[in-house]
């Protein structure tokens, strides 16, 4: 299971970095901090039950689980292209492998 998981982290990581390429986030410095505030949100995540259960449990409409996510990106200085890619872990259902 962990392989798989480790997979899926690089396909993603991957995806990240060519999105960022395509919007002209090319220094190393602004991949750098793409990487940094994308690693900080899955180390919250990964310690923080309340965040976990917000975004994950069926007992949420998937909608607000969807606002929640949206609303927490920008507040704790996500930038556009990092939220996006949280968004999309999360359509996919995928917010949860984000620790790994």
């Amino acid at each position: 299971m962990a392989k798989r998981a480790g997979k899926l982290a690089r396909r993603y990581a991957a995806a990240l970095l060519a999105a960022a390429k395509r919007e002209g986030v090319a220094s190393g410095a602004e991949l750098r901090t793409l990487a940094q505030s994308v690693q900080r949100f899955a180390e919250h995540y990964s310690t923080d039950r309340q965040l976990q259960t917000a975004l994950i449990s069926p007992a949420f409409p998937r909608e607000e689980r969807e606002r929640a996510l949206a609303a927490l990106c920008p507040a704790v200085g996500l930038s556009e292209l990092a939220t996006r890619a949280l968004m999309l872990l999360f359509h996919r259902d995928r917010i949860a492998h984000l620790p790994e």
